[in-house]
């Protein structure tokens, strides 16, 4: 895989800007690479994070019944296997992922529901550089 990237100018921009964003890692980009493809083809972030299954799916029926929401899985399994571990890395290192997290854990939520949050999050920032073709910037949100 690597070497298909070193000759194709597309691919080794999307796996540099990939590479940039804090918690995805070189085997990650390019798992994201092969497995998704070209990211520019969903619609949106939020139709990137159904396909890979690490949306949340609510249990609810009527007044009485509500259940606790839980990861859809429905979508790719590889993914959702893949970035298990990048989450745990961007809840570390990541900023916004950090911000996310403080967000999440002050509404009392549950760590497996975080973990899956940072799950979602990453993909969400994946499909932002990809998008704009800008490098990732930790502190863009942060600056006015």
């Amino acid at each position: 895989m690597k070497e298909l990237v070193k000759k194709n100018e597309r691919l080794k921009k999307d796996y540099k800007l990939l590479i940039s964003i804090q918690g995805i890692g070189e085997q990650t980009a390019l798992l994201l690479l092969a497995e998704l493809g070209d990211l520019r083809k969903y619609k949106d972030a939020r139709a990137l994070a159904a396909d890979a299954g690490v949306t949340p799916k609510h249990y609810e029926s009527g007044e009485t019944v509500k259940k606790r929401p839980k990861m859809s899985k429905v979508g790719k399994g590889v993914i959702r296997g893949a970035m298990y571990l990048p989450a745990i890395t961007a809840i570390r290192c990541n900023p916004i992922v950090q911000a996310l997290v403080q967000r999440l854990e002050a509404k009392n939520k549950h760590s497996l529901t975080i973990i899956g949050a940072a799950m979602r999050k990453l993909l969400h920032l994946a499909y932002g550089v990809i998008k704009n073709g800008k490098p990732f910037q930790s502190d863009y949100l942060f600056s006015s």
